[in-house]
């Protein structure tokens, strides 16, 4: 929202100042699921495809750049906007393909788990660390021959080039604004055609397959409604093992914000479907 100039110290110069919403709790991208990451890789575009027609454009592209209110994904880099230019091209694309398009390209075409290989590469994830898996058929996958291998083919042709050299290059080709936004709407649909349905695992299925009775579930019910009800109404619940949520959703009726950790991305991506489902922006 916008602030008076007036209210800030310091420097009053400023033609306008913004203030954000403040951020419940902050992730980061590999621990996030692959709809989770699929869904903020979405709203980078539908932003970015937005900006260009009012004649601005990000200069960053990484999935660090969002953060969450409950299952609802946020950008939070204002900073990131500046006036497009015609014949240059989306700064950000490389950042994008190494902390969102890459990862879930190995998730959707591969069953891969993407969040190991984020959180040993913050920067993201290379061309180069990638295309070996793509190969023979996987070439052709959807988004692989584009945005990997021709991608990575152009890095290593223009890898001595100025950033002034490609830029005067991509002018000469006739490279404008409305290719520029026809790209990001090429990108925008193959995200939304990428897909992983979570796969089957110990713990997706461990509510039917664990110890626990009927009374047992209604103990540790009556233990975190008593826990949350009795006192000052808490501002963040930590639900640690949340599985498919059923706790945190009873710890959101008594607490701000709720957040449900668990270590299976598979289990993960089911209880966050079901939350953006749900509509649900406290868990």
């Amino acid at each position: 929202e916008p602030v008076d100039p007036a209210r800030v110290p310091g420097d009053t110069r400023w033609a306008t100042v913004l203030r954000h919403d403040r951020i419940p709790f902050v992730s980061h991208p590999y621990e996030w699921s692959f709809a989770m990451l699929r869904d903020a890789a979405l709203l980078h575009l539908e932003i970015l495809r937005a900006a260009l027609p009012a004649g601005f454009t990000t200069k960053d592209g990484s999935a660090y750049n969002l953060q969450w209110r409950g299952s609802e994904p946020v950008f939070i880099d204002v900073g990131s906007f500046e006036p497009v230019r015609d014949g240059e091209p989306w700064a950000g694309y490389r950042q994008f393909c190494q902390t969102m398009l890459y990862p879930l390209l190995l998730t959707a075409h591969l069953g891969v788990d993407f969040q190991p290989w984020l959180r040993a590469r913050v920067d993201g994830i290379e061309a180069e660390a990638v295309r070996p898996l793509f190969r023979g058929f996987r070439r052709l996958l959807p988004g692989v021959p584009t945005h990997l291998h021709l991608h990575a083919a152009m890095q290593n042709r223009h890898a001595e080039a100025t950033t002034t050299d490609v830029r005067a290059q991509l002018r000469a080709a006739g490279y404008s604004r409305e290719l520029a936004l026809a790209t990001v709407r090429g990108i925008e649909k193959l995200v939304r055609r990428l897909d992983r349905p979570p796969a089957a695992s110990h713990w997706a299925d461990y509510q039917r397959t664990c110890g626990y009775s009927e009374q047992d579930r209604a103990g540790k019910e009556k233990f975190v409604t008593v826990a949350l009800a009795d006192g000052p109404r808490p501002r963040l619940v930590l639900d640690l093992g949340a599985n498919d949520g059923r706790y945190a959703r009873l710890a959101a009726r008594y607490a701000d914000q709720v957040v449900a950790v668990e270590q299976d991305p598979a289990v993960v991506d089911t209880l966050y479907r079901a939350l953006r489902a749900e509509g649900e922006r406290r868990i």
